[in-house]
């Protein structure tokens, strides 16, 4: 039953960050950008801990492994985004 419900929770929260993004590729100034792009890194950070505390409670396969990985890769591109787009407008 945990199992199921950090996986639906991973599976909202992974969809919601690509369809954040997605929504950032068509922003109407560069601080919608940063919203749309902060809120997927959010959903994004939600991920890892779900995914953490499935490593921790032993559920899962070992893609959980190469799917941790892949979240912290995409975690650090998103966080790059921001601070570049930031500074953009210094």
């Amino acid at each position: 039953m945990i199992g199921k419900y950090l996986l639906n929770q991973i599976l909202r929260s992974s969809g919601s960050s690509a369809l954040n993004y997605a929504e950032s590729q068509s922003a109407s100034s560069d601080k919608d950008y940063i919203n749309k792009v902060s809120i997927a890194l959010k959903e994004l950070r939600e991920t890892e801990v779900n995914l953490k505390i499935m490593k921790h409670i032993a559920i899962g396969s070992e893609d959980r492994e190469k799917l941790m990985q892949e979240n912290v890769e995409l975690i650090k591109i998103l966080s790059t985004l921001i601070k570049n787009r930031r500074s953009k407008n210094k």
